[in-house]
């Protein structure tokens, strides 16, 4: 006789961009089935957009990075196979500190951070100093596509991410044979 399968609802928080979004994922015999918004969550109010509802392939995806991976072929270039071998991650955090090292017993100043975001800023800052080089650059739209949208909201708002209230908007009359 086959067991009945166990099915949940577990409330969550979706990542796959900057919102925040408030989702709840359907858990059946301890996979992920289904990603749906949340009703509940304030911000969200059971919204969520395409790249949310993908995040479900990207959990499962049999192409997705578990492991740290080191290039073995030191050749780069379009076409080229880089030649990635899993590595443990005692191994690759060893390499970094031997990097690391490297670098600060040359000249720290050597050492030069890029950010995707402002949310790990003070972290950065605070490892840049320690580790004696000034030199780092915040998250930008050059790089990445979502500091330049919270900067200006932080900028326009004071808050990190918003959405517009389009329950109380004004209509525009921009365009409109109404003037």
């Amino acid at each position: 006789m086959k067991q009945a399968s166990r099915e949940h609802w577990v409330p969550t928080t979706c990542l796959m961009c900057y919102g925040n979004c408030g989702i709840m994922a359907r858990v059946r015999d301890g996979v992920v089935v289904d990603i749906r918004g949340n009703p509940d969550h304030p911000h969200s109010q059971g919204k969520i957009c395409a790249k949310g509802k993908a995040g479900l392939m990207g959990l499962y995806d049999p192409y997705r990075v578990t492991k740290p991976l080191k290039r073995t072929n030191p050749e780069k270039g379009l076409g080229v196979d880089p030649a990635w071998q899993e590595i443990s991650w005692d191994e690759a955090l060893d390499i970094l500190a031997e990097k690391l090292r490297k670098v600060r017993a040359e000249d720290a100043r050597k050492f030069f951070q890029i950010g995707l975001d402002f949310q790990t800023e003070l972290f950065r800052a605070a490892f840049s100093s320690a580790f004696g080089s000034p030199n780092m650059l915040p998250g930008s739209a050059s790089y990445y596509c979502g500091p330049a949208v919270h900067m200006t909201m932080f900028m326009t708002t004071g808050a990190f991410y918003v959405e517009p209230d389009l329950h109380h908007c004004q209509p525009s009359r921009v365009g409109s044979a109404h003037h």
